[in-house]
């Protein structure tokens, strides 16, 4: 090789190393440069979901999303209405009356419509996010499935309606349907065979009785034996007691409070009088009319039960 030719070479591998040096800076300013030319360039919004209370859009950012659906957003666009539309879902108004009309029946009822498609879960999952917030019942509706969650309505009750507003056209339908059918007062099916069993064993009472009667009551064995009768009446009545005290609680009537324990004071009188065989035609008459008497005052009990409605619940 000439001296002219490495001359070339050597001017090459110095201009080669010159560029090489150079475009690490140059890459690092690369980077540097789009953040630095948008210095108040700001991060991705949080998702976030727009209610309406009382005609007014609303957004809540952050927090907790199903489906979809943002459950601070909804909690938040639930007003003095108890209703929050998301997403244009349908009419405020006609919600909210049929939500009144919810809670004028004793449901403290909040409702949330959604306008995009959600699945069951999704629906029962935001149902129970929201009341986990608001209490009382709160039902979801959307385009394609019902959610709720209460803690005032039985689960059977809550299942059943939730199956009637599903069959509903609209959404105010669909929280009238639910309405309808957890209000819905249950047969009362339990004070209908309390009063069968008394009615069985009042019989059978006054048949002893009437038989005891026909007998020689100077007889001691007969005596003891009408005893025996007075006491099996009182043996059969105290259950009947035992069932009835629950729900004469839940009923919360003072008189049906006093009347029970008038007829539980008078139950545990006359089975201390009845732990010794009667000896007289006038014990046998008395204690059979005190007994009467017992057997009458818990049929009334049963029959002012029958006639209390249910307590309502306050509102969520």
């Amino acid at each position: 090789m000439t001296a002219r030719a490495r001359a070339i070479v050597a001017g090459a591998a110095v201009a080669a190393s010159i560029l090489l040096a150079g475009s690490a800076p140059a890459a690092a300013a690369a980077v540097i440069v789009p953040a630095a030319s948008h210095p108040h360039e700001m991060p991705a919004p949080e998702p976030f979901v727009v209610g309406s209370v009382d005609g007014t859009a609303i957004d809540s950012p952050g927090g907790e999303v199903i489906g979809g659906v943002d459950v601070d957003a909804a909690v938040a666009a639930l007003g003095d209405d108890h209703v929050a539309v998301l997403g244009g879902s349908g009419s405020e108004t006609d919600l909210a009356d049929a939500v009144a009309e919810a809670r004028t029946d004793g449901l403290g009822l909040s409702v949330v419509s959604v306008a995009s498609s959600l699945t069951g879960q999704q629906a029962m999952e935001i149902a129970g996010a929201v009341q986990v917030q608001t209490g009382g019942t709160v039902l979801v509706v959307s385009p394609d499935a019902i959610g709720s969650r209460s803690t005032t309505v039985s689960n059977s009750a809550d299942e059943a309606a939730r199956t009637a507003a599903a069959e509903a056209a609209d959404p105010p339908a669909a929280v009238r349907a639910y309405t309808d059918v957890a209000t819905e007062k249950p047969f009362p099916w339990s004070i209908v065979l309390i009063g069968a069993i008394i009615l069985v064993i009042a019989a059978g009472v006054v048949g002893r009785i009437r038989v005891g009667r026909r007998r020689t009551p100077q007889d001691p064995a007969e005596f003891a034996d009408l005893t025996g009768g007075l006491a099996e009446r009182l043996d059969e009545l105290g259950p009947v007691l035992e069932a009835l005290e629950p729900q004469v609680e839940t009923a919360g009537r003072e008189d049906i409070v006093e009347h029970l324990t008038w007829a539980a004071n008078q139950h545990e009188e006359l089975r201390r009088r009845l732990l010794v065989p009667l000896t007289s035609r006038t014990e046998v008459d008395e204690i059979a009319s005190d007994v009467s008497r017992l057997d009458e005052c818990v049929q009334s009990i049963v029959d002012q039960l029958d006639g209390v409605a249910p307590p309502r619940t306050s509102s969520g």
